[in-house]
């Protein structure tokens, strides 16, 4: 007569590949929250310069531009820093002349943001 009871040691193997398996797959999740929140940080970041780039189009005019009260002028755009969802984000311009000859001419406006992600 065949036996067809399952062994100790058959349910102790079936039992170390699924358990392979499922940390294989919780290995996965954790690692796919840590990509989520860095790409969430990213697009934050993105966004909050398209609303700074955007807030400075106003300045764009002929009757302000080469005064020191324009956000445009060479070195007189603002620094701050903002905070969302915990995460702050520090933003810093540069504005300089592309033309140093024609000063009163185009205008370079570079944008840094930086951020500590969580951990």
């Amino acid at each position: 007569m065949k036996n067809k009871a399952m062994t100790l040691l058959e349910i102790l193997i079936a039992v170390l590949i699924i358990a392979i398996t499922v940390g294989g797959l919780v290995a996965v999740f954790v690692s796919s929250r840590g990509f989520i929140e860095h790409s969430r940080s990213r697009l934050q970041a993105a966004q909050l310069s398209k609303y700074y780039i955007d807030q400075l189009h106003g300045f764009v005019r002929q009757d302000s531009w080469n005064t020191a009260s324009n956000q445009l002028y060479d070195g007189a755009a603002p620094s701050y820093s903002t905070t969302f969802s915990g995460v702050t984000y520090n933003v810093t311009s540069v504005v300089d002349a592309v033309d140093p000859v024609n000063p009163g001419g185009l205008r370079r406006v570079v944008t840094k943001i930086k951020w500590t992600e969580p951990k």
